[in-house]
This record gives structure tokens, C-alpha cells and sequence, in this order.
């Protein structure tokens, strides 16, 4: 017999066999990994689960540099999923112009409308004051701003419409604050857009009237609200 054919033929064999294996415990061992990742993301917030995932790829959890393909591979899976995440827009436009004139409630109320028309509806909390140091006086000015806040709740929309919508709702956001401050004649307007873990509307029992005993009955407290 051939010892050196025999050799080669059988690493032939066995060297695939090993890389096989080897593959498919590299899988295994991303695969607990990536739940014990994604449950992290689900129980924690979200810098306790980048710290796990730095702790992974650094080998301090045992990970063989071999298997850190594995895992960026379905890293980059993971995050396009996380864009799931839905989102929270804030938007704040001022009570008074400029020279100090009120702006109409009507004027304020439109943008409350088309806000609504987007998202279904929209929190508006009628006085906000924002303040900054005048650089002339050095003193603190505060004005009266109204505050709209809205949210996207992306689970009642199918997944391929979540980049699209996420997406829509900030040029359409943008685009209401620059009209607001075209129309009002201020320098900037405050938008803000957050990424927040969840959005949800949890279901009561709708009623005509509430229990008498959680109703004002006094009525110089109910006039002075």
C-alpha cells in the first residue's frame, strides 16, 4: 500500500469533516449567544446589551475568533431588526410673535390637525416655557411655547412598510416645523425625534359616566381648575 496516497486520501477526507464540525459548533455557540443577546435587549436597556455584545466579541465570554463571522453576520441582522423600534416626535411652536402679539388659537390648532391627519391623533400640552440666556443682558428669558408629541406605533403596520413610514414621518415632521416657522417668523423652531422602546394603547371599558365618588363635586374647585 501506498502510505503517502493512503495519508492524503484520508486528510482529504477528514480535514472537511473537521471544518464541518467545527462550522456547525461555531453556529451552535452564535446561536446562544444571539438569544442570550436578543433577551438582553428585550430585559434590559439597550447599553447593557452593547455591553454584552463588546464582551462577546472581545473573547472575554470564550467566543473563538473563528465564530466572530458567525456572529457579525447576524449582528448585522439583528440591528436592521431593531430599527423596529418605534418613535416619538416632538414638535414646540411659540404662543407669541415676535413683538409680542398672540398667535391665534386657531393658527395653532391646524398644526394639531395635520399632525392627526398623520398619526391618528397627537398630545398637545397648551403652555411650555422655553428659556435661554440673553447674550445682551445675561439674564434668563423664558417664552410660552405650545408642546405637540406624537408617537409611532409600528406594530400595526406590516414590516416591509416600517423603514418607509419611519422614514415619511420625519420629512413630514420637518416640513410642518419649517412651515410653522416661515408662518410665525421665527429664526428656529424645536423638533425633536426619539427612539423609544415601545408605543402602546392599552384597552379600557368605555363608559358614559364615572362613579360618583371619583367625581368633583365641589364646585369652587372645578371653577378654579
Amino acid at each position: 500500500m501506498d502510505v503517502k496516497k493512503h495519508g492524503s486520501v484520508r486528510s482529504k477526507i477528514i480535514c472537511p469533516m473537521r471544518a464541518t464540525a467545527r462550522a456547525l459548533g461555531c453556529i451552535q455557540y452564535s446561536v446562544a449567544m444571539l438569544l442570550e443577546f436578543v433577551s438582553t435587549i428585550i430585559t434590559s436597556e439597550s447599553r447593557h446589551s452593547s455591553h454584552l455584545w463588546s464582551r462577546i466579541l472581545s473573547g472575554s465570554m470564550g467566543v473563538d475568533i473563528g465564530c466572530k463571522e458567525y456572529l457579525n453576520i447576524w449582528l448585522v441582522f439583528l440591528l436592521s431588526m431593531a430599527r423596529k423600534t418605534e418613535r416619538e416626535h416632538v414638535l414646540l411652536l411659540p404662543k407669541f410673535d415676535n413683538s409680542g402679539q398672540k398667535i391665534s388659537h386657531q393658527a395653532l390648532e391646524r398644526y394639531a390637525l395635520k399632525i392627526s391627519e398623520r398619526f391618528g391623533g397627537v398630545t398637545v400640552i397648551p403652555v411650555t416655557l422655553g428659556c435661554s440666556i440673553d447674550p445682551d443682558t445675561k439674564k434668563l428669558q423664558c417664552e410660552e411655547n405650545v408642546m405637540y408629541v406624537v408617537s409611532r406605533d409600528l406594530d400595526s403596520l406590516p414590516r416591509e412598510k416600517w423603514e418607509e413610514t419611519i422614514s415619511e414621518d420625519s420629512k413630514i415632521m420637518r416640513a410642518l416645523a419649517k412651515e410653522a416657522g416661515d408662518e410665525f417668523g421665527q429664526w428656529g423652531i424645536m423638533l425633536t425625534e426619539d427612539i423609544i422602546k415601545d408605543v402602546g394603547f392599552i384597552t379600557g371599558v368605555k363608559k358614559e359616566r364615572i362613579p360618583k365618588e371619583i367625581i368633583e363635586k365641589d364646585l369652587f374647585a372645578r371653577r378654579l381648575d
